[in-house]
């Protein structure tokens, strides 16, 4: 289950043009990060890959926000007045069996949201029985004696949104969660079922389930680590970096080889040891009492008997006496120097100042690392530092990806440089204080989801046994000083350490470490604690069917206020004053399909270069200026929508607007910048040609609208390298212009206020000539069905798969309903797709189908990542599902129809937690043209949606005539299972989706 970004058709419910918005991408990588705390950073490709390079390991949720109350004292741009705390009001009440139960009041949606802790992970394992945690994370999902369904499809069934994060599970070295969003009245059936399979998994836990999740496991490391660059590298760092037989030399998905060994009495056995009500921590959270929370709690909880904790592993912290240097020659898009040195553990007093070391290094334009290598020297094409503690260690780590033709070692020398001299001369006092306002802005959008405030509270009860404690880390990062840092640099990045050469062929070094054997006569076993005397726990409640559900609760979206402005532009405001945060898009029509092909990529680079220099600043004077307030701005663009956007602190939105002018209105388009920025972007068009899901996304885009039109086409070597910067300003003249724009404000300011600022600092913005905009060329016609192949560069352990279609366009009649069609057939865990591939057949980790809408068409699409040994079976079962539901072979049900309701309803209703899923909604209504109204009024017309009107548009729309199959892999292992699919000729694609192999 770990990791649930993929799942769904849709990235937000009316909301596709929310995707261009730059604070909105930089808040999905300030989710994807691991660490203690959580910062943004400016640029977002690379913050983006920073927060990957450690998710797979532990999605430790970030740190919440200053309250309301401790805001500083308005201003211009002033520094950041430091808050004095931070706090997470709960309540904490521990069972008679041991289990600690956290309760958080949150009104805001008619939800209630529960997070389950277990004080076990990969570090807990034996070590030649690798992956048990992990693999547990999905046998925890397969039903339990009283629940005889998968729990994610009862959980969909009550309302949860597996694509909106609202049900899942994740590991990590040190713990394992679990977590469901559900409507309210859900509680009941939401703590059943948890704690159903916590007492009575075993009971249908039988071999058969044991090998059906054994293949899925093996199916996501293929997709997460075999089938893509880099994938094993952190794998090889973590062998080398900890002896052999230390709990933390594996990897949290474990060794394949230790789980097809596994029997199904050591797989029980691991159960009792570790599932047990007094090695775990229970959060509830949400619209609803303490008093009704721990009812609940105790009435389903409270009779599970607790069990004997084996005692946890202990080890000395770790040491190098000299570097130790590997290589992996593995075929990549670019050769990548790994670079990690041990370090501390969690809540170390060493952590704030190594965390904050990192961001000095490589967050921005601005840091250390990434000024020198990619910026000055580009010798680089990304740096990423980061520290990434453990319960029980950790590390520091450096990743820097060379340009083609850099050797490696010129890479570690001038990083090298940089370390050694923020070691001797410690970072500026500047330098400091951005990292400090950009933690603390952080703080502010953690607190905005229920779900972070729980897991933050589980987290600090689980290791430190205290939720209060929260309220402490704050305080240790405010009070980091210069000095802290030079003094951690000192100490910890100048020692010896683990390096990995990756993708450099003749680069000097020693091969991979290969784990040595550890077996039983190897291994001495911590001590098991008794659990004690016992007091007589509470009768067991009637398990034998869930219980009935409570009240409902009513959410009515607000609607925003909608103003016009002085200039005539419209202003539309949703006002929320729970936090001191605004979030605000200034939108335009256009983008993409006003580029020419000869300069595709002009709008993006467009976007990306009105930061690179505005005003009288320079690119670095311009980021400084943000980095100050810990303020996020930039340009975005789409398929059909511009965008400039910003998110700040309250008190810095005077500062943050002037900013936004100088960025919208006198962008100085610097040459020196663009010439930066060009093999930036090739660079980064090389890695996608090495994915094969972008090589899949390529093709498909290209097979659907062709290369002759926008929707089509992407950028390449030739037309990136064409674009010059009078390109740049031209298509800035015409496309930024007041003709048609609207601003959106959501956040912590009165509608009145924002219309007055508006004016203010946009008042004299005149409407210029706007151009004449020449008809979006023609989309060609479908194409015909047939097989598009492509064969990756390396052997691939797994096929991409992908039917695509050309769609309808956005906006006809059936809309809804041919979205509750793609949801029935692959939008979520209970879909036809991912039962039958994943649940019945075990041949991928998951699969999907889903819809890319613009305004003159779409594609439509099913997809999935098999097993190469079992892609002659699963790709007809791909097909078929198209066909079934297309044909009405197999009838769409009304029971489907209305689980897909509530899945849809209940997605968009989590866009209103946040403020950037808010102004999301709004501005996908005012791209399309709709009312505002239209917010309020989604939930209805979904809900009138009928089962026959479902049926006619997978009838019109997903019929497989006029389809095409892309397939990614091992073309000649696929081809002879392709040709007997009898699904038409086979082509031989590049990777951009040309004929050619």
């Amino acid at each position: 289950m770990n990791g649930s970004a993929g799942w769904g058709g849709e990235a937000a419910p009316e909301a596709d043009a929310a995707r261009t918005s730059p604070p909105a991408k930089r808040r999905a990588a300030t989710e994807r990060r691991v660490r203690g705390v959580v910062r943004n950073g400016k640029s977002g490709a690379e913050r983006a890959e920073r927060g990957s390079i450690l998710a797979r390991f532990m999605p430790e949720p970030p740190l919440p926000a200053l309250p309301r109350s401790a805001r500083p004292a308005r201003g211009n741009a002033a520094p950041l007045e430091m808050a004095a705390e931070v706090s997470v009001p709960s309540s904490l009440h521990t069972l008679d069996n041991g289990l600690r139960v956290l309760f958080h009041e949150d009104r805001r949606l008619p939800v209630a949201h529960v997070a389950l802790w277990y004080h076990v992970g990969s570090k807990n394992e034996q070590p030649w029985r690798t992956g048990f945690a992990h693999l547990f994370e999905h046998l925890m999902f397969e039903g339990s004696r009283n629940n005889d369904q998968h729990f994610i499809r009862l959980m969909e069934k009550a309302g949860a949104s597996l694509s909106a994060g609202g049900v899942n599970g994740t590991t990590s070295h040190d713990r394992t969660n679990y977590y469901e969003t559900v409507p309210k009245e859900a509680l009941g059936l939401a703590l059943w079922a948890e704690s159903d399979r916590m007492g009575w998994l075993l009971d249908v836990l039988d071999r058969t389930r044991l090998d059906t999740q054994r293949e899925v496991v093996r199916n996501e490391r293929l997709q997460r680590m075999d089938n893509v660059p880099y994938g094993t590298a952190w794998e090889r760092i973590f062998h080398a970096l900890f002896p052999a037989g230390h709990p933390y030399s594996w990897d949290v998905i474990g060794d394949m080889e230790h789980l097809a060994d596994a029997t199904l009495e050591e797989v029980h056995d691991f159960f009792r040891a570790w599932y047990v009500p007094n090695n775990a921590v229970l959060v509830i959270a949400g619209d609803l009492g303490e008093r009704t929370a721990l009812t609940q709690a105790t009435r389903y909880f409270g009779s599970i008997p607790p069990g004997d904790r084996p005692g946890r592993p202990e080890f000395p912290p770790i040491g190098l006496a000299e570097t130790r240097r590997i290589t992996a020659p593995d075929e990549v898009p670019h050769a990548r120097l790994y670079c990690c040195w041990p370090t501390i553990p969690f809540f170390h007093p060493d952590e704030p100042a190594l965390d904050m070391l990192s961001d000095v290094l490589s967050d921005g334009l601005n840091s250390r690392l990434y000024h020198r290598l990619v910026y000055e020297d580009r010798i680089a094409s990304g740096v990423n530092a980061f520290q990434y503690s453990l319960e029980s260690g950790g590390l520091t780590g450096v990743v820097v990806t060379a340009r083609p033709g850099t050797p490696l070692d010129r890479v570690r020398e001038a990083m090298d440089e940089e370390l050694a001299r923020i070691a001797a001369e410690g970072p500026t006092p500047e330098e400091v204080e951005r990292v400090k306002a950009e933690t603390q802005v952080s703080f502010v959008g953690a607190l905005e989801r229920l779900a972070t405030k729980a897991d933050l509270l589980a987290r600090y009860t689980t290791y430190l046994g205290d939720p209060d404690k929260l309220s402490e880390h704050w305080v240790r990062y405010r009070e980091v000083e210069q000095a802290d840092l030079a003094r951690v640099a000192n100490r910890y990045l100048l020692a010896p350490r683990v390096e990995l050469l990756y993708g450099e062929p003749d680069a000097a070094g020693a091969p991979p470490v290969v784990p040595v054997p550890v077996g039983p006569a190897d291994w001495r076993a911590p001590v098991v604690a008794p659990v004690g005397p016992v007091p007589e726990l509470p009768p067991d409640p009637d398990r034998s069917r869930p219980p009935r559900r409570g009240p409902a609760g009513r959410f009515t979206a607000p609607l925003p206020e909608s103003r016009e402005s002085a200039a005539g532009v419209p202003v539309v405001v949703h006002e929320r004053r729970d936090l001191p945060m605004i979030e605000a898009t200034l939108r335009f029509r256009g983008g993409k399909v006003n580029e020419p092909r000869r300069l595709a990529g002009l709008a993006g680079l467009t976007a990306t270069m009105m930061s690179r220099g505005a005003g009288s600043r320079t690119a670095h004077e311009f980021e400084a200026a943000l980095d100050r307030m810990g303020a996020d701005l930039g340009a975005g663009a789409g398929a059909e929508a511009m965008s400039v956007s910003f998110s700040c602190l309250t008190e810095h939105l005077r500062p943050t607007l002037a900013l936004a002018v100088d960025l919208l209105r006198r962008p100085t388009f610097p040459e020196k910048e663009l010439a930066q920025l060009i093999p930036l972007h090739l660079d980064a068009l090389k890695q996608a040609r090495a994915n094969p899901n972008s090589v899949a996304g390529r093709i498909a885009r290209r097979a659907v609208f062709s290369d002759e039109h926008p929707y089509g086409w992407r950028s390449d070597e030739d037309s990136l390298a064409a674009v010059r910067v009078d390109d740049l300003a031209e298509f800035h003249r015409q496309r930024f212009v007041p003709d048609d724009p609207a601003f959106i404000v959501c956040g912590d300011i009165e509608t009145d206020r924002v219309v007055e600022v508006f004016d203010e600092f946009f008042g004299e913005w005149a409407r210029g000539e706007v151009p004449e905009r020449p008809p979006a060329p023609e989309l060609p016609a479908p194409p015909g069905r047939g097989v598009l192949l492509h064969r990756m560069a390396t052997e691939s352990p797994q096929a991409v798969a992908r039917w695509v279609k050309a769609g309808p366009p956005r906006d006809i009649p059936e809309r809804l309903a041919l979205r509750l069609a793609l949801q029935i057939l692959g939008g979520g865990f209970s879909s036809r797709l991912n039962l039958n591939l994943r649940e019945r057949m075990g041949a991928t980790y998951g699969a999907f189908a889903g819809s890319r809408q613009l305004t003159d068409g779409s594609i439509l699409s099913a997809s999935a990542s098999v097993n190469l040994e079992m892609a002659d079976a699963a790709i007809p079962e791909l097909l078929a599902e198209v066909e079934r539901i297309a044909s009405g072979r197999r009838r769409v049900l009304v029971r489907e129809v209305e689980e897909a309701k509530k899945t849809l309803i209940r997605t968009y209703t989590q866009h209103f937690e946040t403020l950037g899923g808010v102004k999301g909604v709004i501005g996908g209504i005012l791209h399309r043209g709709g009312p505002l109204s239209d917010i309020r009024e989604f939930p209805e017309r979904l809900a009138a949606v009928t089962r026959d009107q479902v049926a006619e548009a997978a009838a019109k729309h997903l019929s497989p005539e006029g389809g095409a199959l892309v397939v990614v892999g091992d073309a000649d292992r696929l081809a002879p299972g392709l040709s007997r699919l009898g699904y038409g000729p086979i082509t031989r694609m590049d990777a951009d989706g040309a004929v050619g192999d």
